[in-house]
């Protein structure tokens, strides 16, 4: 037995002005005997139950009317199946909260026998009112999940109670969240609203309803957060006044964009489902208020005590940091990515390139400075700096950092190397490649080999007739491959990591000295405990299907990344659904819409990226298969393949507007330090253990 539906937005005059939420659920039951007009349903907990499911973005809405049963019927769909059809009517204002219900078949009504069928098995659909997924809605006025807070956060506390003359006077509560909560990075400050629950609270609300016009607001920083100075860094608050006669509520919401605090309200109303405080009477016993004098001694007795247990920690940490057991491990730890200043020299005039986070300069450490990356004989890295962003891209460079730090090492990951504070500017520092990002240097060698054949040179002729030719400017089809292989490799990687890039794409791909990938741009990468439903601004081109529908990332959602970027590789740098805004992407996707065949691409080729590009993500090939299919094209190369070039046609329309601004990386010409040859040595094994030999 299953359960499928659909919603669409209908004027429905008879039920009033305002357009009705038109949902139709399927249920298909197996060896239930068709007979017309014999099976019914009835809207109560065991027939059909329909819940609300109060989410964090949802609030208690006091016009929120319950949905209307409009028609049952059933079909007969062969195979010994029937179908029940069931339309049900919800407000529209479920669609400007996207509110969740969940609707429930558990039993038939037989009208025959004049009893209720049990089920075998209970049908559940989870409906959530998303505008994006609703047929004919406008989504203007629907809630803006990536602006408006996430509520019901609290998951634990503590409380203090203080009596005063023989009555509660004040609670403390102390807040616990958890500091690995999935979208914890995203969030500004968090916002606690404390008060007395309505009188009259309904249990379909849950235990306490909040007003919050009438609560009591306080603001917390979020932990670990060392840019956070306006707000309470403590975690706690005080109910002053307390009442015991009297149930009390605390709601803890995450703000995500300081314009919009509070919870969508819809109709003017300000309620919302909190958490009942409870306050710990045995707590209460321990912490009441003594007497001056008695006080006083208590006091003193406390203090002694601090001491005493301060003097003992002093002697440990000592022992410890003398006999070298402790402090060294930790210094490690907080040592291994914070860089000295004097470390680095940085030169602001060579500008290499712009990110989404910063701008990035040639850096250079000094010859002392022996780390896990193995740099060039002029120990060239780059530098990205924040010096310019405001406070949301401030935080959008710290998130980059952090997720660097999380990817980790490997010879095809731009190797993250530090970050050095400088005049209180953090400088992210990380390996340098000199070929700049993948699509700057494919459109480059492009270029190069259209000037060679508009000036008739065939680059497929032997080698004689070539002299002429700088084999450094051009690329042939087995490196294209290569280069496809190798960002396959670091793909699999990011995946025994459980990690999902959620930005790949050519210019996020970087080519080094020689000529091999590094993978980067780690500021929006996701994982199981942090997941990820919304494209990356500027990346829709490159978003798989669900990422678009705004349904959770996976790392077949990179393959489908993996399809535009390989498009991009043996386009040579063509521009990806070059005519198309962003806006109007997800619309060509799901009419089956997708990136036409490259010219003098193999037909193999251009299978596999239509596989990466299937609606369904179960259905997609995995990277480890992708890597396999792109060595077996490569095996069928021309003997000679390293002189296999692509006939690049210039009439194609994925080069049409091809910016013209496309430069070579920036070099420089670092001022030359004594260093040792060796450095300029070193195999692609010795990089591959990590460190210097």
């Amino acid at each position: 037995m299953a359960l499928k539906g659909r919603i669409r937005q209908e004027n429905r005059p008879e039920e009033g002005p305002e357009p009705k939420l038109a949902v139709m659920a399927v249920v298909y039951i197996e060896g239930l005997e068709f007979e017309a007009n014999r099976w019914d349903v009835l809207k109560n907990e065991s027939s059909l139950s329909i819940d609300w499911l109060p989410m964090s973005h949802d609030v208690i809405e006091s016009s929120r009317r319950p949905p209307k049963l409009k028609s049952v019927h059933f079909v007969d769909v062969g195979q010994e199946t029937t179908a029940l059809v069931i339309e049900l009517l919800f407000d529209l204002l479920n669609m400007k909260l996207r509110s969740t219900y969940e609707i429930r078949v558990g039993s038939l009504y037989d009208t025959k026998c004049d009893k209720m069928l049990d089920l075998t098995s209970h049908a559940a659909l989870n409906v959530t009112f998303a505008c994006e997924k609703i047929i004919g809605v406008d989504c203007r006025d629907a809630i803006k999940i990536d602006h408006h807070p996430v509520c019901n956060l609290m998951r634990s506390y503590h409380t203090r109670v203080i009596e005063r003359e023989n009555h509660v006077d004040q609670v403390d509560v102390l807040i616990s969240i958890e500091k690995n909560y999935h979208r914890l990075k995203k969030m500004r400050y968090f916002l606690a609203y404390s008060g007395k629950c309505e009188e009259h609270t309904k249990n379909d609300h849950g235990e306490c309803v909040l007003d919050m016009a009438k609560a009591n607001m306080t603001r917390f920083c979020v932990p670990n957060r060392v840019n956070c100075t306006r707000y309470n860094r403590k975690f706690a608050f005080t109910i002053s006044n307390y009442d015991t006669s009297s149930k009390y509520g605390v709601q803890i919401c995450g703000i995500l964009d300081h314009r919009f605090e509070a919870p969508p309200i819809v109709s003017g109303t300000s309620k919302i489902a909190a958490d009942v405080l409870t306050v710990s009477t045995t707590i209460a016993s321990l912490s009441v208020i003594a007497p001056a004098d008695s006080l006083l001694r208590t006091l003193i007795g406390y203090a002694f005590v601090l001491a005493f247990l301060l003097i003992i920690l002093i002697i440990f940490i000592s022992y410890k940091c003398a006999t070298g057991r402790w402090c060294k491990g930790n210094n490690q730890e907080s040592d291994q990515f914070l860089m000295d200043e004097k470390s680095l020299t940085l030169f602001e005039d060579i500008v290499i390139g712009k990110g989404r986070f910063g701008t990035v300069y040639i850096g250079q450490l000094s010859l002392d400075w022996h780390g896990p990356v193995v740099l060039d004989d002029q120990q060239r890295v780059a530098v990205k700096t924040n010096r310019y962003l405001d406070k949301s891209k401030k935080q959008d460079f710290f998130d980059e950092i952090e997720g660097a730090k999380e990817v980790g090492r490997h010879s095809r990951i731009l190797s993250f190397i530090g970050t050095v504070v400088k005049n209180g500017n953090v400088l992210h520092v990380m390996e340098y490649c000199s070929n700049g990002n993948l699509l700057d240097y494919l459109i480059l060698k492009r270029k190069y080999m259209v000037e060679l054949q508009e000036k008739g040179v065939n680059l497929n002729e032997s080698l004689p007739s070539l002299n002429d030719i700088d084999f450094d400017e051009v690329i042939s089809i087995h490196d294209l491959y290569r280069i496809a292989s190798q960002i396959c490799t670091a793909m699999m990687y990011l995946g025994t990591k459980s990690i999902v890039h959620n930005a790949l794409c050519a210019r996020h791909v970087m080519i080094s000295s020689d000529h091999n990938v590094k993978l980067g741009d780690f500021g929006s990468i996701s994982t199981p405990t942090t997941p990820n439903c919304t494209p990356v601004v500027n990346q829709y081109k490159w978003s798989s299907l669900e990422l678009l529908r705004g349904e959770t990332a996976t790392a077949l959602s990179d393959v489908w990344s993996f399809g535009v970027v390989l498009w991009e590789i043996l386009t040579m740098g063509g521009r990806p659904y070059y005519n198309v805004p962003d806006a109007g992407i997800r619309g060509l996707v799901e009419k089956g819409f997708r990136l036409q065949k490259p010219d003098g691409c193999a037909i193999s080729m251009y299978q596999l990226m239509r596989e990466t590009w299937l609606d369904n993500p179960t259905d997609r090939p995995t990277f480890s298969q992708i890597s396999q299919r792109i060595s077996q094209a490569a095996s069928q190369c021309t003997p000679e393949a390293s002189r296999n070039f692509l006939t690049i046609s210039t009439l194609c329309d994925y080069y049409l507007d091809d910016p013209s601004s496309t430069s070579r990386p920036a070099t420089s010409s670092l001022p030359r330090r004594q260093h040792y040859d060796a450095a300029a040595l070193i195999s692609e094994s010795e990089r591959l253990l990590g460190y210097r030999l």
